[in-house]
């Protein structure tokens, strides 16, 4: 099955209408509850607007993920209650990325996804490399660490 997406809003691209880019949204979201399929989804500055329109059509039972997670934590159980998940690139290593590293830790396991994102968004030291990552993801959620290597081995094999 195939998923819909990427689709999402982008509020750093001035040159498109914030009311346009909802618009379209909204029925993107319409269309993969339609055919019952799961979502990839990006926000760039646009937050509240995306959570507002996940609620307008009632979350998501077939999926749904946050392609490169940048929101803030407090988002994580709101977003989660709709059906999302969060994948995480290679930002989550940045030494100034507090906000996406605690948004990481807040993230239930059932719920937490890798991504390369490369070579737009690369892995600081490991470039990308996806056991590097999975290591440094390790060591951000300690107290989690053997659950986090065996879910993600799966995917980056």
């Amino acid at each position: 099955n195939a998923s819909v997406g990427e689709v999402g809003l982008d509020y750093a691209l001035r040159e498109c209408d914030k009311s346009d880019q909802i618009t379209l949204l909204h029925d993107q979201f319409l269309i993969a509850k339609e055919f019952a399929r799961p979502l990839s989804v990006h926000c760039i500055k646009a937050w509240g607007d995306i959570v507002s329109v996940i609620g307008s059509v009632g979350g998501f039972s077939n999926g749904c993920v946050f392609h490169s997670y940048s929101g803030s934590p407090e988002l994580i159980k709101p977003l989660s209650s709709y059906g999302c998940s969060f994948a995480f690139s290679g930002s989550v290593t940045y030494p100034k990325s507090k906000r996406v590293k605690n948004a990481c830790i807040a993230v239930p396991m059932d719920k937490l996804l890798l991504e390369s994102d490369s070579p737009a968004v690369p892995e600081t030291t490991a470039r990308a490399n996806p056991s590097q990552f999975r290591v440094r993801l390790m060591l951000l959620r300690e107290s989690c660490a053997k659950q986090i290597n065996g879910q993600t081995k799966i995917c980056s094999e």
